[in-house]
């Protein structure tokens, strides 16, 4: 799975970012396939104080999961996967919660449970911030 920062509207307006798999790219294009929808839905990033459950409720993340069927909406700190429950009704299906300890992150709260392989992987994002952590703290050394 890729992530495309901020990738075409397809008519719900502009996501911060999408999940596209594998079968969407061609071999030695950084972008994906031109008019193809992230297979693996949207991302809506807010600023670290925001609270993700009233973003998640938004008509923006709405408008979002109407077009892409899942939204990971996140403040870094909080993530909540949007999606459709069993009855397919819009619903939140899983979110994760850390408090900031030193360096890691502390898992505080884990709920959920959401359909096998359509949906994100929560090891894939906790990696994806341990990177970002590494380059934020290799940017501070830097600029020292």
């Amino acid at each position: 799975m890729r992530c495309v920062i901020n990738p075409a509207s397809r008519g719900a307006g502009i996501p911060d970012g999408g999940f596209f798999v594998a079968g969407q790219f061609q071999k030695g294009v950084a972008g994906p396939l031109p008019g193809q929808l992230p297979a693996r839905g949207a991302l809506e990033v807010k600023a670290v104080d925001a609270d993700v459950r009233v973003v998640a409720e938004s008509q923006q993340v709405r408008r979002y999961l109407e077009k892409y069927r899942q939204v990971l909406v996140t403040t870094y700190r909080e993530f909540v996967l949007v999606g459709y429950d069993a009855d397919g009704l819009p619903a939140l299906l899983e979110s994760q919660c850390f408090a900031a300890q030193g360096r890691r992150p502390i898992v505080s709260e884990m709920r959920g449970g959401g359909e096998g392989g359509k949906r994100l992987s929560w090891d894939r994002v906790f990696t994806l911030i341990e990177i970002e952590a590494l380059d934020v703290d290799a940017s501070r050394a830097l600029d020292g």
